[in-house]
């Protein structure tokens, strides 16, 4: 435990009105809610009595009088950017409580925002929508589209984090809200998570996702022929790995619509990691405490399973036919998210590229309004020349 009085003291701690049914699912809803933080300040919210947390907005919490307690460092850490920190060294970081006070989101200095709640507003949305199944287990997607574009628009998977083993499609709505307040149809995906199934379930339910948008590009007012992908920290991995695989049989699996390609044409991976085959990730899945989520996602360490880490690296798949690829990471996460290595052989291949580095950004830029309004400032217009262009890459 640590920083707990810190957190208590100035989130100033009332209780009236506890915390709503909307976030936990609970039938007798709690009102102390418990704070678990990796070594990069990756927040999971866990409600005494409840099954499961929908990740509310943290000042939504605070103005209903939700209690914060039990502030402390989670083990093993869910982030596969930031395995390689020390969870016990933090002096010099924002602490938890900074953390959920600024999460309150007060209004940018410039008085501007990328999402102004008008354009929420005017977004169709559908929630649980049946992408994949795999005998009696289904797998759902949210989807969102403006109400003003008509005819086909581009499409774009989200992907969430959470160390492959965490984390569900709610985590990435705010990202799909914005990007499609920007004229796309955007889905935010569940899939697998590696607990349940180890690897390549997880790149397999994203290529399923693929192909369930283009079988049902009709239904939903799709092009069939632009669909990209984003995703952060665990989700950024699978976002790479997405755009680099086509073609790699052993990733393509069931879930359905088979007769339809899987194909992106357009990524923007954030903070994930794109060498699995680096020295980083050998010391990292191979040590007892670090590890664990690498062991866990993929079935032993580096060594001990160098195929399927060689199956799951985005770098080993880079070709001259893949896609072009955008990276954005916070200035302060491990520098391996830069994607340099990738990225050089993007440039070989003629192929283009980028990287947006979000100055002071920890690993979970997207906590913060004004780092999350600069993701957004990079992936859009990336996004819009790649998937709405012309002369946009056709479906292989």
């Amino acid at each position: 435990m640590r920083n707990t009085s810190h957190v208590l003291s100035i989130l100033a701690i009332r209780l009236a009105l506890g915390f709503t049914a909307q976030y936990c699912e609970s039938a007798t809803p709690p009102n102390i809610v418990s704070i678990f933080m990796d070594d990069q300040r990756y927040c999971d919210l866990g409600c005494f009595g409840a099954s499961e947390v929908k990740t509310p907005r943290i000042g939504t919490m605070v103005n209903e009088g939700t209690l914060f307690t039990d502030s402390y460092t989670a083990a093993p850490i869910c982030s596969p950017s930031c395995a390689d920190s020390d969870p016990g060294n933090h002096t010099d970081e924002l602490t938890i409580a900074q953390l959920f006070v600024e999460n309150v989101s007060p209004p940018r200095e410039d008085g501007k925002t990328v999402i102004p709640p008008q354009a929420i507003n005017s977004l169709d949305e559908k929630f649980d929508i049946t992408y994949a199944r795999y005998g009696d287990r289904t797998l759902e997607l949210d989807l969102f589209r403006p109400k003003s574009d008509r005819g086909e628009l581009p499409a774009i998977v989200c992907i969430h984090g959470g160390g492959w083993g965490k984390g569900s499609k709610i985590n990435h709505r705010k990202v799909a809200q914005a990007l499609a307040a920007h004229g796309f149809v955007t889905v935010s995906i569940d899939y697998r998570l590696s607990g349940e199934a180890p690897f390549p379930a997880q790149i397999q339910d994203c290529k399923a996702a693929v192909r369930f948008l283009r079988a049902n590009a009709k239904q939903f007012g799709i092009d069939p022929a632009n669909i990209g992908a984003i995703g952060h920290s665990a989700g950024g991995h699978l976002a790479a790995l997405l755009a680099t695989s086509d073609g790699v049989a052993e990733l393509e699996g069931g879930g359905g619509h088979a007769d339809f390609s899987s194909t992106i044409q357009a990524v923007v991976p954030m903070g994930g990691q794109t060498d699995l085959l680096s020295q980083r990730t050998r010391d990292v899945s191979s040590d007892e405490k670090r590890g664990g989520i690498w062991r866990q996602f993929l079935g032993g360490s580096l060594d001990d399973k160098p195929a399927n880490y060689r199956l799951a690296s985005p770098l080993v798949h880079l070709d001259k036919t893949d896609p072009p690829c955008w990276f954005i990471t916070g200035e302060k996460d491990d520098l391996s998210t830069r994607a340099d290595d990738f990225r050089m052989r993007m440039k070989e291949y003629g192929i283009p590229e980028g990287l947006t580095v979000i100055k002071d950004a920890p690993h979970p830029f997207t906590v913060k309004q004004i780092w999350f309004d600069e993701m957004i400032e990079a992936a859009v217009p990336f996004f819009t020349k790649h998937l709405k262009a012309q002369n946009s890459k056709l479906v292989r």
